[in-house]
């Protein structure tokens, strides 16, 4: 599957990036981990994620070789954005959207924009059902598109295409959001670390609470969620006697 990404010429976006050489590098890394491309361009890689990318003059090129991976694409009309992964290709008109691969089968979500899907080789047959012979048919944001690996038995690839409500989406894309993760952290500087960068304060009530030790992956924007969950772990009470105010004390 390679997504192409098109902008109209009057969607200039930020300047034009300067010409470079063709250039290639494999990329692993952990979940939830974002990289900035030479472009601008933001990818964010689920674990587990290979990513080959080699840009030149003409075109940004992508493989996504396995796992997941969610593009933020900068808009130049004149040096195509490509995404290939499993023999299709997708062409896209916004600026935000994943691709997921697991052995031959590819799934795109949309979550930004709008993303046309054709048959790879610059061709135009849809790829999805009920559209015209040489249609170019949309995915809005909101929508994914799965196309499922042919087998012996199914020489065919099918395709579906499904609305994704909000509540869905953000549990689909929950790999995204960055974790703290503790591994027998003392507890206040588990706190610390949250009160850092939330406007709501965790405050500890009481002799020895700052030793005790917590581990687990936390949000580092909901503090709240920390606070019951470690709770519920250690044995506290949580009150929030004022406004921006969390206090975890004993019971």
């Amino acid at each position: 599957l390679a997504v192409l990404l098109v902008w109209s010429p009057w969607e200039r976006g930020v300047p034009l990036p300067s010409l470079v050489a063709p250039s290639a590098v494999v990329v692993r890394e952990a979940s939830g981990t974002r990289r900035t491309l030479e472009d601008g361009s933001v990818v964010e890689l689920n674990r587990g994620a290979e990513l080959r990318v080699s840009f030149s003059a003409g075109v940004r090129r992508v493989e996504l070789t396995r796992g997941e991976a969610h593009f933020t694409v900068v808009r130049d009309p004149a040096r195509p954005f490509i995404v290939a992964a499993g023999g299709r290709e997708v062409r896209a008109v916004g600026t935000a959207f994943s691709v997921r691969r697991e052995g031959a089968a590819v799934e795109v979500l949309v979550t930004e924009g709008s993303v046309g899907v054709a048959e790879a080789g610059g061709g135009a047959k849809s790829l999805l059902p009920d559209a015209g012979e040489h249609a170019v048919p949309v995915l809005v944001a909101g929508q994914r598109l799965r196309i499922e690996g042919a087998s012996q038995a199914n020489p065919a690839r099918a395709v579906r295409v499904e609305s994704v409500d909000a509540a869905e989406l953000k549990q689909r894309l929950a790999w995204r959001i960055p974790r703290f993760e503790f591994d027998g952290v003392a507890l206040a500087d588990a706190a610390a670390r949250l009160n850092l960068v939330n406007r709501s304060q965790i405050r500890l009530e009481g002799p020895n609470l700052g030793r005790m030790r917590i581990s687990g992956p936390f949000s580092p924007d909901d503090p709240r969620t920390f606070a019951r969950l470690a709770a519920a772990s250690l044995g506290l009470v949580v009150d929030e006697p004022r406004e921006n105010e969390i206090v975890l004390r004993a019971k």
